[in-house]
């Protein structure tokens, strides 16, 4: 979650996301876009990707 929020504060983005234990869950929609899935929540899911990749 931290390497993540880096990315998430550079694209301006506020995922939903849980963390409880070993399992964090991200819900990705841009509130400012009425709650839909947006060019933005592909570019972070993207990143999330890779951070996740990367562990």
């Amino acid at each position: 979650m931290q390497q993540a929020s880096i990315e998430i504060s550079l694209l301006n983005h506020h995922p939903e996301w849980t963390n409880i234990y070993n399992k964090v869950e991200v819900k990705l929609t841009t509130h400012d876009a009425s709650n839909t899935v947006t060019q933005k929540d592909f570019d972070l899911a993207e990143i999330l990707d890779k951070v996740f990749e990367k562990m």
